[in-house]
């Protein structure tokens, strides 16, 4: 399915099947789909690891993201995915043999240290971490971002955001539009600047993802209401 085998970026241990699955089974439905894109130039350069964040509105979005990165440079993204997938015992083998990272939605990051420790490790070996900050499968282009630290796993790992925006996938049919955001550098760090910064990258990326949401509505022709960052962080 991959256009270019040039990303550096850490694979997947199952990249055979985690390739496989997107040529053979999300790639003709997709492709029926029609997915229309832009903005993969604003994607980080390079094999520096990277943090994607997206809205989520449908189980569509984890191949949706897959296959756009495959098709832009080989990129093979470890998502951290909500724990009731791996109920079937058919999926649990693909997410484990492919390295997603199943998260707990009921608990907070601090009561899942094992969570953080595998997403360090993917950030620590130039790896691309794909998530959801809204947690959950939402409706509509507003952000609703529920829990944070996002902020804290791009400054500690010197890892920045790239945002992505996605319209259409909730819906069995029709066109998909898919719209790559501004990307956040974490910037420079100190001791004395470290907090701060964090807190500062935990608004600039709420508000790239949502301006990113937009751009993917703006797509499709959808008309959406004006925001502002306060009403982001409610």
């Amino acid at each position: 399915m991959s256009r270019h085998n040039q990303s550096e970026h850490l694979p997947v241990s199952n990249q055979r099947g985690y390739i496989a699955a997107s040529r053979y089974f999300f790639d003709p439905y997709l492709n029926l789909r029609h997915i229309t894109s832009r903005g993969q130039e604003n994607l980080p350069e390079g094999s520096a690891p990277y943090i994607l964040a997206a809205n989520h509105r449908s189980l569509l979005d984890v191949p949706i993201l897959g296959q756009m990165l495959l098709q832009h440079d080989g990129t093979q993204i470890h998502f951290v995915a909500k724990k009731e997938l791996w109920k079937n015992p058919v999926m649990a083998r693909y997410l484990d043999s492919t390295d997603q990272i199943k998260f707990d939605r009921s608990l907070t990051m601090s009561q899942q240290p094992e969570v953080i420790e595998e997403m360090n490790e993917v950030l620590q070996n130039n790896g691309v971490l794909g998530m959801f900050p809204e947690h959950t499968r939402r409706e509509g282009p507003e952000l609703q971002i529920k829990k944070r630290g996002l902020g804290m796993l791009a400054v500690g790992n010197y890892a920045p955001i790239a945002t992505v925006g996605i319209y259409g996938s909730e819906r069995l049919w029709g066109r998909i539009y898919v719209n790559f955001g501004k990307t956040i550098y974490p910037g420079p760090l100190g001791q004395d600047n470290r907090r701060r910064r964090i807190v500062e990258v935990e608004a600039e990326y709420t508000q790239a993802l949502q301006e990113a949401i937009y751009g993917a509505y703006d797509m499709a022709g959808v008309d959406c209401m004006t925001f502002t960052t306060e009403s982001l962080t409610q």
